[in-house]
């Protein structure tokens, strides 16, 4: 666990949310360690691991974010492998855990199988094997229904879920999720930071249309990063934002350029974020903006947000109970922060929210930060699309309410002849 703290936050070593770091002695506030001697994870003994924080953090902080990026690293395999080489290293073409499989073998781009650990400290997985295949998502309902696969954790299409239901054999759900999708605006542009131009995107946008078209109804809106059946969620902002008059008001009280024409990234491997991002050029368009649609790779989508290459993007996160997983998003010349923007007052709030102790505390932090969002949006926060598992009615245990937090079990799943 040592080993792998030194790895996440070595200051050579390439890690998407290093961010997640920063909150142990010994890391700047990007998650970097440059002394990894100094850094605040320690081995007491055999058995266990002490972590040192700047602040005091609380427990379900801890365990519901922190946590889920701490994992165990096999130091005898890796010890003498220089950090700025560590991604490329042969051993994640056969790669050891501690989990309730085994890695077994891989072909490349087409699946990845693991096989039961018999000697797993929560008991021996009660399926042998398990086969990962790398599929394209519009083909997950024909395999289901053929039989080829067994269980799609998350998602199939939306549009063949309906189908899907009336499928004899199969059970297939849909069950609100903490998973969010927004779209990120580029504040480094001078267009953009004036609060009241990006208010006036919020609200042209018709989430309601998003939902019904592009999730065939299986959504909510989002007004924040947090579900509104998060327990910190702010009641005061719930409501649709949608007031397309309003937002031309707003867009001629900042002075807004009508002839200037915009490049909105967006990528077509996401039927709700394709629909999405056609819904808001055309929402876009009545109100007097002009978008241009660029459809890229989800790469370079990544890639063009990230560096600023273009003026609006749509991209989303899994979302987690405690509300400390958009802190990234926020935080100034972080990776994850999207929107290119310096404003630290955001950024300043997650972390309170982060360094909360009760949930008083936490839930009266969490509103005013929900508030801000919401008055002086950054992100322009769109909807929670349902998670939607199938599977075979002959897997039995699987814990279907708690797919959204990640935690499929699948060492105790059984089945029935």
């Amino acid at each position: 666990m040592v080993f792998a703290a030194q790895v996440g936050s070595a200051e050579a070593s390439t890690v998407t949310r290093r961010s997640y770091f920063s909150s142990l002695e010994g890391t700047d506030e990007n998650g970097v360690c440059t002394d990894l001697s100094a850094l605040g994870v320690v081995a007491a003994d055999d058995h266990t691991v002490e972590y040192h924080f700047k602040n005091p953090v609380a427990v379900s902080t801890f365990l519901s974010i922190d946590a889920q990026r701490y994992y165990p690293m096999p130091y005898h395999l890796l010890k003498d492998v220089p950090m700025e080489e560590m991604e490329k290293n042969e051993y994640w073409q056969h790669p050891i855990g501690t989990g309730p499989f085994i890695f077994d073998s891989m072909v490349s781009g087409e699946s990845i199988t693991v096989l039961a650990n018999k000697d797993y400290f929560l008991g021996a997985p009660n399926v042998d094997r398990i086969v990962f295949k790398v599929m394209a998502p519009a083909n997950f309902s024909a395999a289901l229904m053929s039989g080829e696969l067994d269980c799609v954790i998350d998602d199939v299409p939306l549009q063949d879920l309906a189908l899907l239901q009336s499928k004899e054999g199969l059970v297939a759900e849909s069950r609100p999720s903490m998973k969010y999708t927004y779209m990120s605006v580029n504040c480094e542009k001078e267009y953009f930071q004036d609060y009241r131009v990006r208010l006036a995107f919020s609200k042209a946008i018709d989430r309601n249309a998003i939902i019904e078209q592009g999730l065939y109804g299986n959504g909510v809106i989002a007004v924040s990063p947090l579900n509104p059946d998060n327990q910190y969620f702010n009641d005061a902002i719930a409501g649709d934002p949608y007031d397309p008059e309003g937002a031309r008001e707003l867009l001629e009280e900042a002075g807004w350029d009508f002839d200037r024409e915009l490049t909105f990234v967006s990528y077509n491997t996401s039927a709700p974020r394709e629909a999405a991002t056609l819904i808001i050029q055309q929402n876009l368009a009545d109100i007097g903006v002009k978008v241009n649609v660029q459809m890229v790779d989800w790469a370079t989508l990544i890639v063009m947000a990230r560096e600023g290459e273009c003026d609006l993007s749509i991209l989303g996160g899994a979302g987690s109970l405690d509300p400390d997983d958009s802190r990234v998003l926020m935080q100034p010349d972080g990776a994850q922060n999207f929107c290119n923007f310096t404003d630290p007052r955001y950024y300043e709030l997650a972390q309170k929210g982060h360094d909360a102790m009760t949930v008083e505390e936490k839930k009266r932090i969490y509103d005013e930060y929900q508030q801000l969002l919401h008055d002086e949006p950054t992100y322009i926060w769109l909807y929670h699309d349902n998670a939607s598992p199938v599977y075979k009615d002959s897997i039995k245990n699987i814990p279907a309410d708690d797919f959204i937090h990640l935690n499929f079990n699948a060492y105790a799943w059984t089945f029935e002849q």
